[in-house]
């Protein structure tokens, strides 16, 4: 098939996709060597939604197969607790029939059968990049292997089952299941569930809210794991699910160009729908070829889980207000892009590269971090509790959240969270600092945890006061230990005192204590006012709350990890030095987290549009066609004191305009 020729049948296909009425996705023969009797055809097996499910048996072979793995996602589907079904409890028949042996080689053999079923090399349909049309596009959809059936939605609302039954109710069943088993249904519904979401984004697409999901950098970036024997169907496979702002003119596939150019031409449509520069932060130097611009990434390269959700975090920055639009970013030629830039600093120092994952290392990169950060913010490197900064900084300010165990959403860094990082401090063993059996460091509290907990051993019952209707308002409000003469009184009034002097320290303390007689309050004093006052300022400047329960805070340490690695591995901590003579920052030094290519004498800009900071490096090329200074891209970073719009008071004057090549 010629160029035109193809280019003509795949415009066509989303129309096919979606005027069929069903689409039957088969996905193979067998999940087992021994495939079906030619002398005897098995007989053909239909699963459904809410419908009792049809009678079968093993395969040739006797083990367990497409039958078994399409009754495990029926049982599934029927939202009942996962011990009362037989993938997860052994099944009454193997209780009875079966001895301990075999109930252990059954279950091996079932997950082993759902491992090909839903994972490649076995079955490679999950990892091509032109199933995601055929999958979401269509009115309904038949998933088929061998000659068993079933409709897509008993496999999604499965897989959405078992994420709420595996994280909250059944969670002790799961727990009691071998890792590697564990891990292939819990990987198995995660990536069916990714699709569902799709499916209902794509189908809904003038009522669904979540249209970001649909844009052509979105679908780039979550599929860029997705095989193609073209290079340039990684964009063209996504271009019918896409969704564009009015005003732009969509995509279309044509075969006629080179890999470069639909790759750059996606690019751009990227930047002017995203109205951002967002796409540099999508790995730009993973790269299989050098024969890309540096500005554009390279599809055919693989991404991954931590790119990814790094990805995702973008959107909490504002490093830059300004959108990006073909005024403002202009394409030079076939390699070059033309915008407005402000330098910030010149890197001069460097960390070590995280390189993995694993947790010694992690642990001993980020103390090595840490020292470089008390050298040159305290001048030397002591062991002192970690800096709230240095926290926010190795995290990148984003707390990647989970909910019932699967991610759901990121949030930035809030001043409540300091507590949390106190006790990742001291327990998380990729802290920089003490051991996971060290509590020396929660000796060493934040002042927003301090204020926190003075305040609630003042007022023992906040925030809900639970005290009887029939006190007056003195008795409702009035402080912990004040009205008595124990020793325990002369503490709280010290609290007291110490509290209204952190929070403000002008404020009139006679209103309430007695200096003449420091150990009595005045007992007609507004308390409720300085209640409600003390909460509102503590809210204001430490957040909405602090949770001290120590058990509580440490289950945060799982989130606090996640969100410390995805922020930093193949990333560097990069120095700089503040050469601004004026500016929104007094900082001496900057402090960021850049990609594994940086190197020593790179520059970091804002770039007119982009969320984050840039490392750039100067480019050489003498070319007179393209005019100004030529950098290349190496990547975003996250740069501290420069995320929220600090580059907004700067000068016109202050900018310069720059090519990128």
């Amino acid at each position: 098939m010629d160029g035109e020729e193809r280019t003509h049948q795949v415009q066509l296909m989303r129309l096919i996709y979606k005027k069929c009425q069903e689409c039957i996705v088969y996905l193979g023969d067998s999940l087992d060597s021994v495939g079906p009797s030619l002398a005897e055809p098995p007989p053909l097996r239909h699963f459904e939604q809410k419908v009792p499910a049809p009678s079968g048996k093993k395969n040739a072979s006797n083990k367990p197969a497409a039958y078994e793995v399409f009754s495990i996602f029926h049982d599934l589907s029927t939202d009942t607790h996962l011990y009362t079904q037989s993938a997860f409890s052994g099944g009454a028949d193997v209780l009875k029939n079966d001895s301990q042996h075999n109930q252990i080689q059954h279950r091996l053999q079932l997950f082993e059968a759902l491992r090909k079923f839903a994972h490649a090399p076995f079955t490679p349909w999950w990892t091509r990049i032109w199933v995601i049309q055929e999958l979401t596009t269509p009115p309904r959809v038949v998933i088929m292997h061998g000659t068993v059936s079933a409709s897509w939605d008993m496999f999604a609302y499965g897989a959405f089952c078992y994420t709420q039954h595996s994280a909250h109710c059944c969670k002790g069943v799961i727990q009691n299941l071998p890792p590697d088993q564990e891990k292939v249904v819990t990987g198995s519904c995660k990536r069916i569930l990714g699709l569902a979401y799709l499916r209902m984004d794509t189908n809904n697409a003038k009522w669904t809210c979540d249209l970001e999901s649909l844009r052509l950098l979105s679908l780039l970036t979550r599929f860029r794991d997705r095989k193609a024997s073209d290079p340039r169907d990684k964009v063209y496979a996504l271009l019918s699910m896409t969704w564009t702002p009015p005003g732009r003119t969509s995509l279309v596939p044509d075969y006629s160009l080179s890999k470069t150019e639909v790759f750059r031409r996606a690019a751009l449509e990227s930047i002017y729908t995203t109205e951002s520069l967002s796409i540099f932060s999508t790995e730009l130097g993973r790269k299989l070829k050098d024969d890309l611009p540096s500005w554009i990434p390279d599809w055919e390269a693989p991404g991954g889980y931590m790119y990814t959700a790094r990805a995702k975090a973008i959107d909490l920055y504002n490093a830059n207000r300004e959108k990006a639009t073909p005024l403002t970013i202009k394409p030079m030629n076939d390699t070059a892009l033309r915008l407005r830039a402000f330098k910030i600093m010149t890197v001069a120092e460097l960390g070590e590269t995280m390189l993995g994952e694993d947790t010694a290392y992690t642990r001993q990169t980020l103390r090595k971090w840490w020292y470089m950060w008390n050298i040159h913010t305290y001048g030397i490197p002591v062991k002192t509790p970690v800096d709230e900064l240095f926290a926010k900084l190795i995290c990148a300010a984003a707390i990647h959240c989970t909910l019932y165990g699967q991610p759901d959403g990121v949030r930035t860094v809030q001043a409540y969270d300091a507590k949390a990082f106190e006790t990742w401090a001291a327990y998380s063993s990729i802290s920089p600092v003490g051991r996971p059996d060290d509590i020396g460091i929660i000796d060493h509290p934040s002042v927003h945890t301090q204020l926190w907990k003075q305040f609630m051993l003042l007022w023992p019952n906040h925030p809900l006061l639970q005290v009887p209707d029939t006190l007056n308002s003195r008795d409702k409000f009035f402080p912990n230990g004040l009205d008595n003469t124990t020793v325990y009184a002369s503490t709280s009034i010290y609290r007291l005192r110490e509290l209204l002097y952190d929070l403000d320290p002008v404020m009139d303390h006679t209103d309430y204590l007695d200096d003449s007689r420091p150990r009595v309050p005045k007992p007609h004093a507004p308390w409720e006012a300085l209640f409600i006052k003390i909460q509102e300022v503590l809210q204001t400047k430490c957040g909405l709350h602090m949770n001290l329960n120590l058990d509580a805070r440490k289950s945060l340490i799982p989130e606090i990890d996640n969100s410390i690695s995805i922020a930093t591995l193949w990333r560097r901590l990069i120095i700089g030095e503040n050469s601004l003579r004026s500016g929104p920052v007094s900082s001496n030094h900057f402090f960021g987290l850049g990609p594994a290519e940086t190197v020593c004498g790179d520059e970091v800009f804002i770039l007119n549009g982009g969320k984050t900071p840039f490392v750039l490096r100067r480019h050489t090329d003498t070319d007179e066609a393209i005019p100004g200074p030529k950098y290349k891209i190496i990547g975003d970073c996250y740069l501290q004191e420069w995320m929220d719009g600090e580059g907004d008071s700067l000068a016109l004057d202050d900018w310069e305009d720059l090519t990128l090549v």
